[in-house]
């Protein structure tokens, strides 16, 4: 189901784009509540919305997490698709309630983002349960990135309660200036939800250390909630060097780009520490030894690793009888593999065929 919610991410992103370039040919106000940087704004940020939460989503342990993520993917179709909608027909998206057609739209996308709003409730709590198979320094970017996000649909239901209110009382123009003022605050917390857990990944690909990528992590947080705590100050005193809109759009742009940079580094950096599924053990080594003690003839690729493109590093020291691991992942995943064909060795409990094929064992950690 992943590939389905990141078609749909992708899509909706492929969607504000289009409105962008619509903009640039068809031009018309950038500021106000008829523009083409609606639709634009919001199929960006609900697609990488999407796209953020199916790939975090897999840091968190969540029974429902096929349903949480199409849910979530539903509802941000469904809001772009009525922004859209309206856009085209040249009339207001929120708090529009001139015609029976518009007031459902109006109604509907409230409702979408309550739903959103309860997705994210339930995962921020799903992040802040223990999960001992994820690192501590990803642990730490994925809850501080689900508060954030907590924080940002918080300050969306406060613009759309002060606009539905405003509506009420019968200042309908009024409720698109009052909730306009806290769209920066909306925005800047938005997507850390892709820049933290982003940024984790990339140190475990560039650092050895657990404890130096946790120290980068936490700093990186404090750093990141000092900011968006100073952009929202800033909103609700009602301090803008920029207008609101612009200044939405550049915190987003800012936070979205450090993540999706950091996605990019990490991709193009070789992997650190047990990430190298490479590294095996080799001809000579203590698992090789226990391994013909019990009868199993080594896999033909460990027999010359030289010529195994898999095997690296799989050389014997001249002073030492123990092989040299590449790095202290590989000496780990070294003394697992060692204590499980001791038990072989001593006959307490014999391996299924299917993993009597090697002695070779690539990193799994």
């Amino acid at each position: 189901m992943n590939r389905l919610w990141y078609l749909i991410g992708v899509l909706l992103v492929l969607a504000g784009l289009v409105h962008l370039g619509v903009f640039v040919v068809d031009g018309g106000p950038w500021e106000g509540a008829v523009s083409w940087r609606k639709p634009f704004t919001f199929g960006v940020s609900f697609g990488l919305s999407v796209l953020s939460l199916t790939w975090v989503s897999q840091f968190v342990r969540l029974r429902a997490r096929p349903l949480l993520l199409g849910a979530f993917a539903g509802a941000s179709t469904l809001e772009v698709a009525l922004i859209t909608v309206q856009a085209w027909r040249g009339v207001p998206s929120h708090f529009n309630m001139e015609t029976a057609f518009d007031a459902t739209v109006a109604r509907t996308l409230a409702a979408g983002g309550g739903v959103l709003i309860a997705i994210a409730i339930t995962m921020t709590i799903a992040a802040f349960r223990p999960n001992p198979d994820v690192p501590p320094s990803m642990r730490l970017a994925v809850r501080a990135g689900f508060a954030t996000l907590l924080a940002a649909m918080a300050f969306g239901a406060v613009m759309i309660a002060r606009g539905v209110i405003e509506v009420v009382t019968g200042n309908q123009q009024l409720a698109y200036s009052v909730a306009t003022t806290l769209k920066p605050a909306h925005a800047v917390f938005m997507h850390g939800v892709l820049l933290l857990p982003a940024l984790s990944w990339l140190l475990s690909r560039t650092l050895l250390q657990e404890a130096a990528r946790l120290r980068w992590v936490r700093l990186a947080t404090w750093l990141y909630v000092t900011v968006a705590v100073a952009v929202s100050a800033l909103a609700l005193a009602g301090i803008t060097v920029v207008t609101p809109s612009t200044a939405s759009i550049l915190c987003a742009a800012a936070v979205s780009g450090l993540g999706i940079a950091a996605l990019a580094l990490g991709t193009l950096k070789a992997p650190s520490g047990g990430r190298d599924r490479r590294t095996t053990g080799c001809r000579g080594s203590p698992r090789d030894n226990l391994t013909r003690s019990a009868g199993i003839p080594p896999h033909p690729e460990c027999e010359n690793a030289a010529a195994s493109p898999r095997v690296r590093e799989c050389r014997l020291p001249q002073s030492a009888g123990m092989p040299t691991p590449t790095d202290a992942n590989a000496a780990i995943n070294m003394l697992r593999a060692g204590r499980a064909w001791a038990k072989l060795w001593s006959g307490e409990k014999p391996l299924p065929p299917s993993e009597r094929r090697s002695h070779c064992y690539p990193l799994a950690l």
